[in-house]
This record gives C-alpha cells, sequence and structure tokens, in this order.
C-alpha cells in the first residue's frame, strides 16, 4: 500500500522533585545574606555622604571666613594705594612703589574672586551630594 496516512505523537513530562535536598533552604539562606549584605552597603553608603556633607559644611564655613577677612584685606590695601597716590601726587613716593602698591590690590581682588569661585563650587557640591539640584 503507497498511501500516506496521519501520523501523532503526544508526550507529557512531568518533573516532580519529591526531596530538594533542602535546596529551598539554601536559597533562603543565601537570600538572607545577599539582603544583610546590601543594608551593610545602604548603611555605608549612607554613611560616606553624611561624611562628605559635613566636610562640604566645613569648607563652606571656611570659605565664608576667609572671604569676609578678604575684603578686609581689600579695604586696607585700597586704603594704602590711596596714600600710595598722595605720596606719588607729592613726589614723597616712587611711581613703582605706587603701582607694587595698585597690583597689590588687584592681587588681593583675585583672591577674593577666587575664594567667591570656591564658595559656590563647594555649595554646588553640598547640594549634589545632598540631591538638590537647584
Amino acid at each position: 500500500e503507497n498511501a500516506f496516512t496521519s501520523y501523532y505523537i503526544v508526550g507529557l513530562k512531568l518533573n516532580w522533585n519529591v526531596f530538594d535536598w533542602n535546596s529551598n533552604k539554601k536559597q533562603r539562606q543565601t537570600l538572607d545574606y545577599t539582603k544583610e549584605l546590601i543594608d551593610n552597603q545602604e548603611e555605608v553608603f549612607k554613611l560616606n555622604i553624611n561624611t562628605a556633607l559635613n566636610e562640604q559644611l566645613k569648607d563652606i564655613e571656611t570659605l565664608e571666613s576667609t572671604i569676609e577677612i578678604d575684603k578686609q584685606l581689600m579695604a586696607l590695601q585700597q586704603e594704602v594705594v590711596h596714600t600710595s597716590e598722595s605720596q606719588l601726587k607729592n613726589g614723597v613716593t616712587t611711581t613703582s612703589e605706587y603701582i607694587t602698591e595698585l597690583t597689590k590690590l588687584y592681587e588681593a581682588e583675585n583672591v577674593f574672586n577666587q575664594h567667591k569661585t570656591q564658595l559656590e563650587l563647594a555649595k554646588a557640591n553640598y547640594n549634589t551630594l545632598k540631591g538638590d539640584t537647584k
């Protein structure tokens, strides 16, 4: 007979572990250890962030006090420049001495501006660490 006939195969697979040999217990232990590890890492992260925030606050306070000192130095140097300018007009001092005092004033202003920039950077770093995006 040379005719084609239909042919079917049906299968069923059943997998049942009667004894899991404590694999569920081991998996639970592994999950507990992993959870504990993650909790510890979270605590370390929070501690590191708080330490960094405290350092930034200290830097901010230091820079703020430094800026106040810079303002006083600039005011004093401005007085020295005015005095030197008067002395130059009266022929008591030389142009070189006047330019030296004027240069010191410009240097004091540059240091003041540098400290202001550092203060803004420290504030930005603090806000970044804190999570503020303002």
